[in-house]
């Protein structure tokens, strides 16, 4: 399972919550080419690769983030407002499958629905 999602949009919490029922990876991925090498990389090992992005509108994400103490005046944080603005942005592709709208769930909501998906099949 990887767990996508742009800074700020929870992705590694969501993959600390999952972590201790499941295999999985937190990455931000908006490079699709990186995205399929991965995937591959991974099905290699396990054939059931299931593809879970996050997402959220860039407001909320920049709200987020500015939560934890980022300062958007900072070369670090000007850097993870790019990044965040432009994993929005591409996440927004049917190529980043499974789509998992976020803006309005804790974390602990969306590894539980993360956790269902997968109990679905």
């Amino acid at each position: 399972m990887l767990v996508n999602g742009g800074f700020g949009i929870g992705r590694t919490t969501v993959a600390r919550l999952l972590r201790a029922r499941l295999a999985g990876s937190a990455m931000a991925f908006s490079n699709l080419a990186y995205l399929r090498e991965r995937t591959a990389g991974v099905a290699r090992f396990d054939a059931r690769v299931r593809h879970f992005c996050l997402t959220a509108p860039f407001p909320v994400v920049r709200a987020r983030l500015e939560e934890r103490g980022l300062d958007p005046a900072s070369s670090a944080g000007a850097w993870q407002l790019r990044r965040a603005a432009e994993c929005c942005a591409a996440h927004r592709a049917p190529e980043f499958a499974e789509q998992l709208p976020t803006e309005d769930m804790s974390p602990t909501d969306v590894a539980a629905a993360i956790a269902a998906r997968l109990a679905e099949g």
